[in-house]
Parts: C-alpha cells; sequence; structure tokens
C-alpha cells in the first residue's frame, strides 16, 4: 500500500522562508502496518546550497517497515532573512 504523509518544512529552515513551505514523503507499506506509521517516524533535513538559493531534502530517518520513500518536491528555493 502506499502512503503519504505532508510535512510542514519551516521549523528546518531557521530564519529561512521556503517556496514550497510544505513537503510529501511517499512511501510503500505493507497492508497490516499502513495504520501504524506516523509524521513521528520520520525524520527529515535540509541541505541548504548557497550558489542557487536551493535547499535539498534529505531524509535522515524513515520506518524498518516501509519502502520505496521519496520526498516531493525534492529540492526548495529558499530567501534568507535579515535579522
Amino acid at each position: 500500500t502506499e502512503g503519504k504523509i505532508s510535512f510542514d518544512l519551516g521549523r528546518l529552515s531557521g530564519n529561512k522562508v521556503l517556496f514550497p513551505s510544505t513537503a510529501d514523503v511517499y512511501f510503500i507499506v505493507p497492508l497490516r502496518a499502513y495504520e501504524l506509521i506516523s509524521a513521528s517516524d520520520f525524520e527529515l533535513e535540509l541541505e541548504f546550497d548557497t550558489l542557487d538559493q536551493m535547499a535539498s531534502i534529505l531524509i535522515r530517518r524513515s520506518p524498518e517497515l516501509v519502502r520505496s520513500v521519496r520526498v516531493v518536491p525534492g529540492k526548495v528555493e529558499y530567501v534568507t532573512l535579515k535579522e
């Protein structure tokens, strides 16, 4: 069964504004385990590239039961706010 969980990336961005500010994680999981999977089972991280003002979205942790994990979009644009 394919599952999808949406994530607000704002908590990962610090003093940066992201475009878009959300990402979807898609995954395959056995039907019997579908209800056991939640957003807290995944850990996402942003890797900022200062040259092109893009941030890659990396999946640092996912449940052992899930397969074919992918994040959409894989990259987001960002603007750094001045303090």
